[in-house]
């Protein structure tokens, strides 16, 4: 009955959004992630078509506590934590979100959704290293993931690992997704000019 009416009060699940990171604050820095493809939902909620939490309502923190406090006593409902830890992220708090993320792939790591939302948030943290792993990790399950493959090229790339970026991306330049090669393409010309405007910088 509990878990029922905890269900009624946070109907609404966040829409899957898969964002594929983005790189370079400005001509000659690389920087956080931006540009997000939308995808369907990959969790195994009962409200999967619901629309997403609005992170700036009075009720936000609400349904965070009344979550928080549902999993102090379901600490494996992946259900929730996966909506607990999306709402973290739409309300910006990505340290947050990654925590949640982590228990929720301990659980359910074959989750390639919260794998893409992982990296996301710890990128967004600048937690780089942790970024790298998480998005290893996850090629390591769906190794031809395309948008798995151009995120870990844009860790390397945001990490100063431009060799490494430049052979993360290139053979995703005719990637299956247009989206993804059309990312690859705007990528690779910005690594080009950020290394030829360091270049005359010298």
């Amino acid at each position: 009955m509990k878990k029922q009416y905890l269900l009624l009060l946070i109907l609404a699940a966040t829409l899957a959004v898969f964002t594929v990171l983005s790189i370079f604050h400005s001509e000659e820095d690389m920087l956080l992630p931006a540009g997000s493809f939308h995808s369907g939902w990959a969790g195994n909620s009962t409200a999967d078509n619901a629309p997403a939490f609005d992170n700036v309502s009075s009720g936000h923190q609400a349904q965070v506590h009344q979550l928080k406090a549902y999993l102090a006593e379901n600490p494996e409902d992946s259900t929730h934590l996966l909506r607990l830890a999306r709402l973290y992220q739409d309300g910006h708090q990505p340290e947050e979100a990654a925590s949640y993320y982590e228990r929720l792939l301990k659980l359910k790591p074959e989750d390639r959704q919260s794998w893409l939302d992982i990296v996301n948030c710890y990128a967004a943290s600048g937690e780089w290293n942790n970024a790298e792993e998480a998005a290893k990790q996850m090629l390591a399950l769906f190794p031809d993931d395309e948008q798995g493959k151009y995120n870990l090229g844009a860790i390397y790339a945001n990490s100063g690992e431009r060799d490494k970026a430049r052979e993360t991306w290139e053979p995703l330049v005719s990637a299956r997704s247009e989206e993804v090669a059309d990312m690859v393409q705007q990528s690779l010309a910005r690594l080009d000019q950020s290394v030829q405007n360091r270049n005359a910088n010298q």
